[in-house]
């Protein structure tokens, strides 16, 4: 089971790190994404959402407080995917936005709900199987990380790093 639970971790962990980072180059054309759920809320907490992503995908992958890790990050995927449900049917979500602006996914809404209901389960998997012990090094690691993620979000806010019109 701990096999498993590694492997989950990476897997999870590197989906994570690919969506935030990919969100993060151009908030503001997740935010226009978010704002197309229909759920306000959604849209002003928009800036926060790639660096949380970044930071449980680098948690997971570490090995930073496992159990907790994994667990946040079923919760956090329940979320986003009760709001996906909703966009679906009451915004003008043709795309959820999982990639920001960088990879449009033109998947089907049910395999959209299949991954994201193995990611909840992992998530929990992870839970189980792991502990919620730390390392120093973890530490000094993900401290600075979240700093940067947290900033790079406001500026890519007003000013992207990436424009997929240019």
């Amino acid at each position: 089971m701990k096999i498993l639970s590694l492997i989950l971790r990476i897997a999870i962990g590197s989906l994570f790190l690919l969506s935030g980072f990919s969100k993060l180059v151009n908030v503001q054309e997740f935010f226009n994404i978010a704002v197309q759920y229909g759920i306000g809320i959604m849209a002003y907490l928009s800036v926060l959402i790639p660096p949380v992503e970044i930071l449980l995908g680098l948690a997971l992958i570490i090995g930073y407080r496992t159990g907790i890790s994994g667990l946040i990050t079923s919760l956090v995927t329940l979320v986003f995917t009760m709001f996906f449900i909703y966009g679906s049917f009451f915004g003008k979500v043709d795309d959820c936005g999982c990639f920001g602006s960088v990879l449009k996914l033109n998947m089907p809404t049910w395999s959209i709900y299949f991954r994201n209901l193995i990611i909840i389960i992992g998530g929990f998997i992870i839970y189980n199987v792991n502990d919620n012990a730390h390392r120093t090094w973890q530490i000094a690691l993900i401290v600075p990380l979240s700093v940067l993620v947290f900033t790079a979000s406001g500026i890519s806010l007003v000013s992207p790093f990436y424009n997929p019109e240019k």
